[in-house]
């Protein structure tokens, strides 16, 4: 598999289950998942995936391989110059075959098109893969800050 495999394309209220069920598989594989709580009110419902990255000045992404959303990625204004890239996962039967690297540079170009000069992010310390992945795309870390009982790494990258 490569990532000329993966169809990307705008989030569908179709894809809802599936998204949710992406993002547990991910934190749960990392052991990050905190349980239910105000943290994953942007993905509680279709309606709010669609306020929270869609309908304002952001967007939520799915690549599909054989008709199946495998992978899934957003960004969210983070303030008026920076996006904030969240929700990056990939179905663990499908990571390593560089299909969270075409999500990240989807939402890049995503970002440069409304406008932002810059990409945030953050992740769990126990995420190397990610952490990594972030690096070789040009991703520096800016700083720590601790969330319940995760510490987590604030990494950024210029897009403009």
């Amino acid at each position: 598999m490569t990532a000329s495999e993966l169809a990307i394309r705008g989030y569908q209220a179709s894809d809802f289950d599936r998204v949710v069920e992406l993002h547990l598989l991910g934190v749960r594989q990392v052991g990050a998942d905190a349980g239910p709580g105000p943290w994953d009110a942007d993905l509680a419902t279709h309606e709010a995936i669609m306020s929270t990255y869609v309908d304002g000045r952001g967007d939520f992404v799915v690549g599909e391989r054989d008709g199946v959303v495998v992978a899934m990625g957003a960004i969210r204004p983070f303030d008026d110059t920076r996006a904030e890239m969240k929700r990056v996962r990939v179905h663990p039967d499908h990571q390593r075959h560089g299909f969270g690297e075409a999500i990240v540079r989807r939402l890049e170009r995503r970002a440069r098109e409304l406008g932002y000069q810059a990409v945030h992010l953050d992740t769990t310390t126990p995420q190397v893969p990610a952490i990594t992945m972030y690096e070789k795309l040009g991703y520096e870390e800016v700083g720590r800050a601790t969330l319940e009982r995760f510490e987590i790494v604030l990494m950024e990258k210029p897009v403009s």
